[in-house]
């Protein structure tokens, strides 16, 4: 009897190959896929028209495959249901790499590309890896993949499975993982290193997190390990619940540590119970995160902007820092809002890291109306100043407040800077004192009262101050001038009696002369006929809101007959202004 196999080709050979087998002898038809046939449900591998086995047109392919196994091995060295192993004794964190064989009722390898899937327990908790979970044998229905423990120990079965014709194909292999022995415990991090005082709000808990490392660099997984707070300085505690852990997959532990109302350094000691190994944290700072006018500063990365004047688009970064009663970082979080009297500037920056920044740009349409001078005012919630002797942030009737040096009044833009606020200059209104009024100093201290902490805490003041501080940019134009000089410009200086003379000047924007020069403009001196004792060539640094002076020492060389001393300012992408003292020796 004559077997007909399924071959994909064009119909007119199809029906060739039929008659000549019909000639041959008796016909058995196995059941054909393609064009407009019935077939199986074989699933096949990426490429061709199912899932599991590969199958690709125009080649002479069987549809279906009938008595296909799963295992290791062919011919009589095939073992079916087993997967093969390099290892199946392993060290914690070591590897393996596994093969798996598909074959026919023959135990010859089988002629396709099969998907296969890996997994176990191991592998579902996450103790374990693949590198690579899902695997396309060869041709040949031959694969491998790596099998890696990672805190997994003891016996571990690993799984094989694929789909074919239907039949769910399953091989499986048990490693036998050693325990890892710990050898140590590691301080990993804590979600913050600043926690505020109980009771002040922002950030009073943290989570603290070690890990367990063990001989083979593998996860230590299952272990526990208790908590204790180093040192008996403060109240702070660890949180209910939170005293011991297990250390999970990753062989991580953590626990949460919460402030007390003592501001103070301390550390997290965690230790394993087995073993008494123990890590000890980084530095944990309790202390009172609110900014206090005395560590409130503002300052710009360039005062005075070269071209700012006339010019849309030129930046100065302002930036503000901030700290607590103590010195300490205030809490990340805190908002800083900003207002400019001319220009435009970010309304507020978040502190991150002690400090934020904001852009300051210019707007030549409202400069002028400023006369080149930017006032930019910065605020924030926080405490007024006072003087606390015995250190623990409240203010209480040990403590002393000035009230003529620190009370503070609401802030205010202060756009013509003579340090008071006066009608038409824009406040912020706060709510402690009468709204739509600008409210000036109370009398007294005004910050967050914490009378239901400390008994002894004074709150006859406000809940809460508004902190401030303000600088001004001085925008200028594309040149510099000399708005003092001695000797006077285009005077004669006498070396003739020998001896030195000190030359100075003042140098100020050209169009806003009670600005400083733009940053970055040259002040550079030239002789002939003379010596230059000091530098000749110095620069306008970028700290300066107002004119600066710079001078020079110049000396007869003895050669007579005198000279010129020269001097050019040149501003940055700008213009060169030049002047002249005629020297006699």
């Amino acid at each position: 009897m004559a077997v007909l196999h399924c071959i994909r080709a064009n119909a007119s050979k199809s029906r060739f190959l039929i008659a000549l087998l019909l000639v041959m002898g008796s016909l058995t038809l196995t059941a054909c896929g393609g064009d407009g046939g019935g077939g199986s449900n074989t699933r096949l591998a990426e490429g061709g028209t199912g899932t599991d086995i590969a199958d690709t047109d125009d080649t002479d392919t069987d549809s279906t495959f009938t008595g296909v196994k799963i295992g290791n091995g062919t011919g009589t060295n095939f073992t079916q249901g087993v997967l093969g192993a390099d290892d199946t004794s392993l060290q914690a964190g070591g590897s393996t790499t596994l093969r798996v064989n598909f074959v026919d009722a023959n135990n010859d390898a089988l002629g396709a590309a099969v998907v296969v899937d890996f997994t176990s327990n191991c592998y579902a908790m996450g103790l374990a890896q693949f590198s690579d979970v899902q695997v396309t044998t060869n041709s040949g229905g031959f694969g491998t993949t790596t099998y890696t423990a990672n805190g997994c120990s003891g016996d571990d079965e690993i799984v094989a499975t694929a789909t074919v014709d239907e039949q769910v194909l399953t091989a499986s292999v048990t490693v036998s993982i050693e325990a890892d022995e710990v050898l140590s415990i590691s301080f990993v991090e804590a979600g913050t290193t600043t926690l505020n005082l109980a009771g002040t709000g922002g950030t009073e808990t943290t989570v603290v997190t070690f890990q367990l490392e063990g001989a083979q660099g593998a996860s230590i997984v299952g272990e526990s390990v208790s908590f204790a707070i180093q040192g008996e300085e403060g109240d702070a505690t660890l949180a209910p619940n939170t005293q011991t852990d297990i250390s999970n997959a990753e062989g991580l532990v953590s626990t949460v540590l919460q402030s007390g109302t003592v501001a103070t350094n301390i550390k997290v000691v965690a230790t394993h119970d087995s073993t008494g190994i123990t890590a000890v944290s980084d530095s944990i700072s309790i202390s009172a995160g609110l900014p206090i006018q005395k560590s409130f500063s503002i300052s710009a990365e360039t005062f005075n902007p070269p071209i700012s004047n006339g010019t849309d688009g030129i930046e100065s970064r302002i930036t503000v820092i901030a700290a607590d009663q103590f010195g300490n970082p205030v809490s990340e979080g805190t908002q800083v809002s900003f207002w400019t009297e001319c220009g435009i500037i970010d309304a507020n920056c978040t502190i991150e890291d002690r400090g934020c920044s904001v852009l300051w740009t210019s707007n030549n349409a409202n400069q002028r109306y400023a006369d080149g001078r930017c006032s930019v005012l910065a605020f924030t919630e926080g405490v007024e100043t006072f003087d606390d002797y015995n250190g623990n942030f409240v203010y209480e009737g040990v403590d002393v407040f000035d009230s003529l040096v620190d009370d503070l009044p609401e802030p205010w833009l202060d756009s013509d800077e003579n340090g008071e606020r006066n009608s038409g200059e824009d406040f912020v209104d706060t709510s402690n004192g009468v709204i739509g009024e600008y409210d000036q100093p109370n009398g007294q201290w005004d910050g967050l009262c914490l009378n239901g902490i400390y008994p002894n805490a004074v709150c006859d003041g406000d809940d809460s101050a508004v902190v401030f501080q303000q600088l001004a940019i001085a925008t200028t134009c594309s040149a510099a001038t000399l708005i003092g000089a001695a000797p006077a410009i285009g005077s004669t200086i006498d070396l003739s009696g020998g001896g030195q003379v000190e030359v100075g000047v003042t140098v100020s924007d050209d169009c806003f002369t009670q600005n400083a020069a733009a940053n970055g403009t040259t002040v550079n001196f030239s002789a002939d006929g003379f010596e230059i004792l000091t530098s000749e060539s110095q620069v306008v640094p970028s700290n300066l809101s107002v004119p600066s002076n710079f001078s020079v020492v110049i000396r007869t060389d003895g050669t007579g007959g005198g000279g010129e001393l020269k001097l050019e300012l040149t501003v940055p992408n700008g213009e060169t202004s030049v002047y002249f003292w005629n020297v006699i020796d």
